[in-house]
Order: C-alpha cells, then structure tokens, then sequence
C-alpha cells in the first residue's frame, strides 16, 4: 500500500485470539474468516492474491505488461497455493495447537515448504525476478 503511494490505515485483527473465527466479525468483514481484508469505498476484499491483482490493476503500479500478465497471475496462485498453504500449515501446527503435532506430521509440511522453495530458486538461477 505505502509503496503504491496509497493512503490507508491498518486496522488490527487479533487472530490469536481467534476474531476470525467470531461469527460476527466474519458476517461483518470476511465470511471465509481470514485476513487480510482490503476496504475500499465500503468494498471488502480478500485473498492476497486477488488484492494484489486489484491493486496493480487500479493503480498502474507493479502491474505487469500485457503479455506478462498471465505469468504473473500463474506465480501468485503458486504463492498461495504452494507457498502460503505449506507455511502456514506448518506454522500453526508448530505453535497454534494444544497438544504437541507428532514429528511426522511436521517434518512432512517442512519438506512441502523446502520443495516449494526449490521450484522458486530454480526459477531464480538466472533471473532477478519470479515474474518480470
């Protein structure tokens, strides 16, 4: 947002405190009770992904050419898919549960997360950027 030059405000959620799960505040803010929201002009919007492609779109900002755009779009959904889903699984598991998560079970989502790794340094070797 800031390097967009766009005027906004955070508002805080207290995921650890589990407002997202608060039936309330997901009939208010986001029914899929995740974060990050997006309120534009009384509009919310959610999932990164689609926030990042309206935000390159309405600003001009870090919007890829036109022929680029598809490459683009193909490297957010592997963000999500690959990226946030293994991390934040293995995340949760590792600190979020009650009872301790079995070694397996970690060690299974971390080798999900280095394999994710993998595919994006590869595609590094020889450029600066995942998409361009």
């Amino acid at each position: 947002m800031n390097c967009a030059g766009l005027d906004w405000e955070p508002v805080g959620v207290d995921t650890a405190g589990d407002e997202t799960h608060n039936s309330q505040w997901r009939a208010r803010t986001n029914v899929m009770g995740e974060v990050p929201v997006l309120e534009v002009d009384g509009q919310l919007m959610s999932q990164s992904g689609m926030i990042l492609m309206w935000l390159a779109e309405t600003t001009g900002k870090f919007a890829p050419p036109d022929n680029q755009r598809f490459e683009a779009l193909r490297w957010l959904l592997f963000d999500n898919h690959k990226f946030t889903n293994n991390f934040a699984m293995h995340r949760f598991q590792n600190s979020r549960t009650p009872e301790p998560v079995h070694p397996a079970i970690l060690g299974f989502l971390r080798s999900r997360g280095e394999a994710s790794h993998a595919i994006v340094e590869k595609h590094l070797r020889d450029r600066t950027f995942v998409a361009r």
